[in-house]
């Protein structure tokens, strides 16, 4: 008979030794919503939360797991001790927030921060999840990145792509980390399909600009024309009207998969700033100061850094 060898701390687990490092920086979050506010009911809920700062006591979640109203919130770390959570961010666009703890409070579960790698986000790369996958505390998903660009859930986000694959998840996995083999979060949790088995995630960009403004202390500008786009393809950009010349220059600066499309106005609030400007639904954003913008993050990069300027 062949013996087995463990798997624990490495062996032939290929995500062993992230597993051993990481687990006690993911926490259980249990939540009370004391009274209704705006689209969120009163009620009680269990997500996920990872490290981004232990010294501080900085927790990265879901902004739906937040929510824009009151809430009670409580996380429980590995080794049980459970802490007071304070939400001190809440993004007006996207689906992400940070909690804070008081770190003198763990005293026996082992965390390490869990650095964000937006960029590590590519179609092929095998990633681990770790969550609170049914209420049951910790769980370990294993899966490999599909896609990077798929539209956003219209109730959760905008202006975004979200990323693909396929997993086990449900309930409680919100906010959990997708960690590459580096234990570097690449995306977040953000919901699931439980009849496909297909979990989508949201990307890290904006999150790893907002974790690094807070933890020097600092406020997080977020600059908006008050206009929500839709990625097209350079197909579909073609039915618009636009020319040959533009989408061949469009494809020669475009660096991956990512910016392989062009952005539309798919709404837009009346008399808001891009309306009295002139801009109407359908219209294809060309440039923004000369600059030929590919993506949602180089239009949100450019609105976040010019507020209060003419563009």
């Amino acid at each position: 008979m062949k013996l087995l060898k463990g798997v624990g701390g490495g062996g032939g687990d290929p995500f062993g030794k992230i597993k051993d490092k990481y687990s006690g920086s993911v926490v259980s979050i249990d939540m009370n919503y004391p009274r209704a506010f705006g689209l969120d009911p009163a009620g009680s809920s269990t997500a996920t939360g990872f490290v981004v700062d232990k010294t501080q006591g900085i927790l990265l979640t879901n902004k739906h797991v937040v929510t824009e109203g009151p809430v009670r919130a409580k996380a429980k770390f590995l080794k049980n001790e459970e802490v007071d959570l304070i939400p001190i961010y809440r993004d007006p666009v996207h689906d992400y927030a940070l909690f804070k703890f008081d770190p003198k409070h763990v005293t026996d579960t082992v965390i390490e921060e869990i650095k964000l790698n937006p960029e590590g986000a590519t179609r092929g790369t095998n990633v681990l999840i770790i969550g609170n996958n049914g209420g049951e505390k910790l769980s370990y998903i294993e899966s490999t990145i599909a896609r990077v660009d798929r539209p956003c859930v219209p109730m959760l986000d905008q202006n975004s792509f979200y990323i693909t694959a396929s997993d086990t998840g449900v309930g409680g996995s919100s906010g959990a980390p997708m960690l590459n083999s580096e234990g570097q979060a690449v995306a977040m949790v953000a919901a699931g399909d439980d009849s496909t088995n297909i979990s989508i995630y949201i990307p890290l960009f904006r999150a790893a600009r907002c974790v690094e403004l807070i933890r020097k202390g600092q406020h997080v500008p977020r600059g908006t024309i008050q206009v929500a786009f839709k990625h097209k393809t350079f197909e579909e950009i073609k039915r618009y009207g636009v020319s040959d010349d533009i989408i061949k220059a469009y494809k020669s600066t475009a660096k991956d998969d990512n910016e392989m499309y062009m952005l539309t106005v798919e709404k837009l609030l009346p008399k808001g700033p891009a309306h009295d400007a002139g801009v109407r639904n359908g219209d294809v954003l060309y440039k923004i100061n000369g600059k030929m913008i590919h993506s949602y993050i180089d239009a949100e990069s450019f609105f976040d850094d010019n507020i209060g300027k003419k563009i």
